[in-house]
Parts: C-alpha cells; structure tokens; sequence
C-alpha cells in the first residue's frame, strides 16, 4: 500500500514544474519520503533533489505526499565564493 496520495514520479513533477527549469539536470534526481514535525504531529513529504542548469542549483523541494502542496525549496549548492574565516588555499 501506498504511504502517500502523490506518487513519486508526480513528486518529481510537481518541484520541477515549481523550479520553471528551462535547462537539462546536471545529474540524477532522487526523492525519498520523510516524516517532518508539523505541530503536535508530523506530515509526510518528498524530499526531491533536482541539480539542473536553469535555474543553475542543486534543489531541494519538500512536498506533501498527500496534498502535493510544494511546501519549500531551496539551493542547496556549495557556494564556491571565498567566505569569511575560510581561504581556499588551505584546501590545496
């Protein structure tokens, strides 16, 4: 039986068409189900991992797996920029 209403192929299209991606994925997708606190209880989502060129970023989307409702998104890309108190040379 299945945990959710949303199965996970419209989990993937559900953050994809969120994402408007115009560009090709840079590498495989992944989705899993999760419970996450919500109040006094938990909700069941998809985590879905989307890495494509636009909008260039390694996305992650939580969606409810009964509602289909895209809940958040976010960048989760390592940012190659130089940050405060880390010197990309250490790392050479």
């Amino acid at each position: 039986a299945a945990l959710g209403k949303l199965g996970v192929e419209n989990a993937y299209d559900l953050a994809w068409n969120n994402l408007r991606v115009s560009g090709s994925l840079l590498a495989e997708p992944a989705a899993r189900l999760v419970y996450t606190p919500e109040g006094t209880g938990f909700r069941l989502n998809y985590i879905v991992d989307l890495n494509v060129q636009a909008p260039y970023g390694a996305w992650q989307s939580r969606i409810d797996a009964m509602s289909g409702e895209v809940l958040e998104v976010r960048d989760t890309a390592v940012s190659r920029l130089k940050r405060e108190g880390i010197d990309p040379g250490d790392y050479r």
